[in-house]
């Protein structure tokens, strides 16, 4: 079986930390068909230029600073997003809490993380998976400047989107499709490869805030030292739900997922109240290629497992690594 190549792309806020945390457990285990090639920064949770930082800061505490990092987009493709204009950063305006941190350069590869996308799947044709973390804007002007692209990834894991038109961010609008609408639009219609999407409703759903508190908080490990001091805000709000982690799990293992319906959806683009908010032809009146796997349900001890195994905490075996998948 060819090795599974994950480029991870991420707007670098806390949750996207805990999720490249899982990603990097899978990454070191050897037993694990998981092999991150490179990460690319986009602007979301805070700027570009704060996410290339903050993902250096991870991979530093996790001593794999081997994986190269690459600037990407600093505006969204049509009209720039401005922080905090719709809600206040959930992160902090550093996407790492606004706390007092050591401060550190980034470590960043001299090619654009657009083009560092290409040319990644290029090498590996049909083997990269991309994990999709913050808006799309990257892989969206990837496939705009290399339309082949569509046709030689191995699959999509996206954060965002939402299905019940429960927004985070506006009335109707989930954070990561609503900062950048265009780049949704555009990799949900032109991608051809298999699209996870882990939407806003699923980790509304949840609450782990005790497990945060009483277990996480307990693992001893560089991994956990940092989330202590980056989310000591976000740990005394009302929910505990990492969005990101989710998307990373369902990655690193499918099996996390119990439900999901194939669809097609797409990304409203004009309405006044309803711009980038995810639209599911549910009874398929469209008749279009259903482009998106939806997932409306997991098991969530597993995914609590496997968010321990992340940081640091009792061995993890995945569940389907018999035949190296």
């Amino acid at each position: 079986m060819d090795d599974k190549i994950v480029i991870i792309d991420t707007d670098a806020g806390t949750d996207d930390a805990t999720a490249i945390f899982i990603a990097l457990a899978a990454h070191k285990d050897p037993n694990v068909n998981f092999r991150i090639a490179g990460i690319t920064c986009v602007n979301g949770n805070t700027t570009v230029d704060n996410v290339c930082t903050n993902v250096t800061r991870i991979l530093q505490t996790a001593d794999a600073l081997e994986i190269p990092i690459f600037r990407g987009c600093e505006n969204a493709m049509s009209i720039p997003y401005v922080l905090g204009e719709h809600c206040v950063p959930y992160h902090g305006y550093d996407g790492f809490g606004d706390v007092d941190l050591p401060k550190i350069e980034p470590k960043l590869e001299d090619e654009n993380g657009v083009l560092a996308i290409i040319k990644l799947a290029k090498e590996y044709p049909g083997q990269v998976s991309i994990l999709a973390l913050g808006p799309l804007t990257n892989l969206a002007m990837a496939v705009r400047l290399e339309p082949g692209l569509r046709k030689t990834l191995r699959e999509i894991v996206v954060m965002g989107g939402n299905t019940e038109a429960v927004g985070n961010t506006t009335v109707c609008g989930e954070f990561n499709f609503r900062v950048d609408p265009e780049a949704a639009h555009v990799t949900l219609a032109t991608f051809e490869c298999p699209i996870v999407v882990v939407p806003w409703e699923i980790n509304k759903r949840q609450n782990h805030k005790d497990f945060r508190l009483s277990e996480l908080t307990k693992i001893k490990s560089p991994a956990m030292d940092l989330m202590n001091r980056i989310e000591v805000h976000n740990v005394k709000k009302v929910r505990w739900s990492p969005c990101d982690a989710l998307a990373a799990a369902v990655l690193v293992e499918p099996k996390v997922i119990q439900d999901s319906k194939v669809v097609h959806t797409t990304v409203e683009l004009f309405g006044h109240h309803t711009r980038g908010q995810m639209v599911i032809d549910h009874e398929n009146l469209l008749n279009q290629r259903k482009n998106a796997e939806i997932v409306h349900g997991i098991d969530i001890p597993l995914y609590l497992d496997i968010i321990r195994w992340g940081f640091g905490g009792p061995s993890y075996t995945l569940k389907n690594n018999e035949n190296g998948e």
